[in-house]
């Protein structure tokens, strides 16, 4: 059971017993047992053991790991890859769904379309996770399954689809007026609500404000992440950027004093800085 130290407090052990690949800590640099222990070896040297001494091994296959290391880099055509890992039920729910969440960064419309079959999966994880693919597919389809989303038995799903709403050009789709959006809706705010004590929630909340065109309710929540974390540099950015897009630049720039004071090299912020108040 490897260990890790979180937020740089505590050792935790996931509590799973893998069949240890050095192989592909070389390739994608993953953690694996063996050098957890003998802490003076490399990965190399605990692939060529393995090898040495479990020849014919079938363990040594290809992994999704690669895969999902590939699909973080970008890497362009590994979406039909990502869409065969959730296809597999002999994964784990954690795993398909993982899958399903990076092919939203690398689908393009006939993918998501396709992925939308994952509504259906008797795992809520991969249900929730099939939501967020809809964001590319073409607008009816993506209409259609985030209704039907919405009316899901498992809360997850629901609030998944609530917040893909956001994608859905207002003004064009009758989802917005049904019980079911409406209902999932509120159940996402109260999920946020019962968060809000952490500036994330707020980032998030001014992210759906600026999604509905609402800058004065977006500078609220923005204005309450910085209070609560002022090293979070990003919700600054927002800050200024919505204040200039106000036209507001009195406004702008005593935000972005504030944030240099708080954050003096942060590279977003000088940058702002420099394009606009020099």
């Amino acid at each position: 059971m490897i260990e890790r130290t979180y937020m740089g407090i505590d050792g935790r052990r996931d509590h799973s017993f893998r069949i240890p690949r050095p192989d592909l800590s070389s390739k994608i640099g993953t953690p694996n047992a063996c050098t957890e222990c003998h802490l003076d070896k490399t990965a190399a040297w605990a692939a060529g053991e393995l090898e040495t001494r479990f020849p014919d091994s079938r363990h040594r296959g290809p992994h999704y790991g690669e895969i999902f290391a590939s699909a973080r880099k970008q890497t362009n055509g590994i979406g039909e890859d990502l869409l065969a890992i959730a296809n597999q039920d002999s994964y784990p729910a954690i795993v398909r769904a993982t899958a399903l969440d990076l092919l939203t960064r690398n689908a393009d419309p006939v993918l998501a379309e396709r992925a939308g079959v994952f509504l259906n999966d008797t795992d809520p994880l991969v249900r929730s996770a099939a939501v967020s693919t809809q964001r590319n597919a073409p607008y009816e389809t993506a209409a259609q399954n985030i209704l039907r989303a919405l009316e899901d038995p498992a809360k997850a799903v629901r609030i998944s689809a609530a917040r893909q709403l956001l994608n859905l050009p207002r003004g064009q789709s009758s989802v917005f007026a049904s019980d079911a959006a409406r209902s999932a809706t509120r159940e996402w705010q109260q999920s946020l609500a019962a968060k809000s004590d952490f500036p994330e929630t707020h980032m998030s909340l001014g992210g759906t404000a600026l999604a509905m065109r609402n800058p004065r309710a977006a500078i609220s929540a923005f204005e309450e992440v910085t209070a609560l974390d002022p090293q979070l540099a990003e919700a600054w950015v927002f800050l200024v950027r919505i204040h200039l897009a106000q036209q507001d630049l009195a406004a702008a720039e005593f935000a972005l004093q504030k944030a240099l004071i708080l954050n003096p090299e942060n590279e977003d912020l000088l940058a702002l800085k420099n394009q606009y108040f020099q």
